[in-house]
């Protein structure tokens, strides 16, 4: 090959090279337009090396200039300068292929990828639960709502025939809400007033003193409150606390009308005074038949007197019965009564130490008898400065009642009736045991006997 074809195919070379690198500038400055403001970190590298492309290419072009214009110096600077601007662009890679190391792979690419997937799937999997969570949510909202509006028909449905009435007041005892309103009221809405404004002046007093103890204590009363008016009313019920957070913010009243049973407590009251007062009819038949017995007897005076004073004590009994609604009898009450009635003499010494126990009638009427026995034979002792003592004793379910009277005996409980029913019908009644003990300076009277059989039904 000759020199000519030598120096052409080097021509041919140098074209080839400054079209490829103009190739590759352009791809380059392609590649920066369309990825301006996307490139991040890698823009600085992508511009170094178009500028060492550039360069080589200025470099390629200048050479091939230099060798057809002989004597061309500034094409030989100008071919220096370029040469210069490659070197430096090629020193100024170096610093940026740590950069360009921090560049995925298209292996690692797929591998984020395939995460970015997982985790969407995922998350699409956390949606579907949470909107299958919430359709169970709002479906058993649904359910709940149903049964509560059940509940509150059932409970209207409960109230609306009844004399029931339920009212919620706040702190300040304004009514919230009410329920069923009493007729009393007179069709007053009571909702957002306080009782005075609805209710007697003397009923929300006595409701108002209920329902801030209430309030203060957090305690649940029972209350009975009467309305005054044309015709009186009464109620009774329960006063709740309304609270919230664990803090009291009001109260919850429900009452129920008891106007009837009122009225009918009243009319068998009424009932029972008239039978008490056909008994007393009985028993002065009983004292009349008994009196005539005497006619033709004085020695039987005696007798007359003991047999009166036996069935007035059951009289008295009867009538303090009769006032309890046969509920039964306080003890301090028959043993303050009897003394009296007996007109023990006011000179003795008298001593009670007992508790305000509760007697069944049954217990109630023996005991009359018994206390009638003890202070007949202490009126007969005289009235002489003698003491009487009663004391009553109660432990592990028995009591313990006993009678002391200082002084010389009386005649009373020698024998007869009086000493017959203390020594053996009355322990006999009460399923228990006596002594009836007459001595020269004392009487004593012991009886002990089971609580059980004494407690009113």
């Amino acid at each position: 090959m000759t020199s000519e074809d030598l120096a052409n195919l080097h021509a041919i070379v140098d074209v080839v090279t400054v079209v490829s690198s103009l190739s590759a500038m352009a791809a380059v400055g392609w590649y920066m337009t369309r990825m301006r403001g996307r490139a991040g970190g890698f823009a600085g590298v992508t511009a170094v090396i178009a500028v060492f492309v550039l360069a080589l290419a200025a470099t390629r072009v200048v050479g091939f200039l230099v060798a057809r214009i002989p004597g061309a110096a500034a094409l030989h600077v100008l071919e220096a300068f370029a040469a210069g601007i490659a070197l430096v662009a090629a020193f100024a890679m170096w610093p940026l292929v740590p950069r360009l190391l921090t560049m995925p792979t298209r292996r690692e690419l797929v591998e984020v990828n395939r995460r970015l997937e997982e985790e969407r799937e995922a998350r699409q999997a956390l949606v579907e639960e949470t909107r299958r969570l919430n359709a169970e949510l709002e479906r058993r909202v649904v359910e709940r709502t149903r049964e509560l509006e059940l509940e509150r028909r059932r409970f209207e449905i409960a109230l609306s025939g009844s004399t029931i009435a339920v009212a919620e007041q706040d702190r300040d005892l304004r009514y919230t809400w009410m329920y069923n309103a009493p007729a009393t009221l007179g069709g007053v809405d009571p909702v957002g007033r306080s009782p005075e404004e609805v209710l007697p002046a003397s009923t929300a007093a006595a409701q108002g003193v209920v329902k801030r103890r209430v309030m203060a204590t957090g305690q649940a009363e029972r209350f009975e409150v009467a309305m005054p008016g044309a015709a009186d009313a009464w109620y009774e019920g329960r006063i709740e606390p309304l609270t919230q957070a664990g803090e009291v913010v009001g109260v919850i009243t429900v009452s129920v009308d008891i106007t009837r049973h009122k009225e009918h407590e009243r009319q068998m009251r009424e009932v029972l005074r008239e039978l008490t007062h056909r008994s007393k009819n009985l028993l002065a038949v009983v004292q009349g038949i008994a009196r005539q017995s005497r006619v033709g007897r004085p020695g039987e005076a005696e007798f007359l007197d003991l047999f009166n004073g036996r069935l007035q004590a059951l009289s008295r009994v009867h009538e303090i019965l009769v006032e309890e609604l046969w509920r039964g009898v306080g003890l301090r009450e028959l043993i303050a009564r009897e003394r009296d009635c007996v007109g023990v003499g006011t000179h003795r010494s008298f001593r009670a130490d007992v508790p305000d126990r509760r007697l069944s009638p049954e217990a109630a009427q023996n005991f009359a008898l018994a206390l009638h026995e003890l202070f007949v034979e202490a009126r007969g002792a005289g009235d002489a400065e003698e003491r009487d003592e009663i004391a009553w004793r109660e432990g592990e379910g028995r009591f313990v009642f006993t009678w002391e009277r200082s002084g010389p005996p009386g005649e009373a409980l020698r024998e007869g009736f009086g000493r017959v029913f203390l020594e053996r019908h009355l322990p006999r009644a009460v399923g228990g045991v006596a002594t009836l003990a007459i001595e020269a300076d004392a009487t004593r009277y012991r009886l002990d006997g089971p609580l059980a059989a004494l407690e009113p039904t």
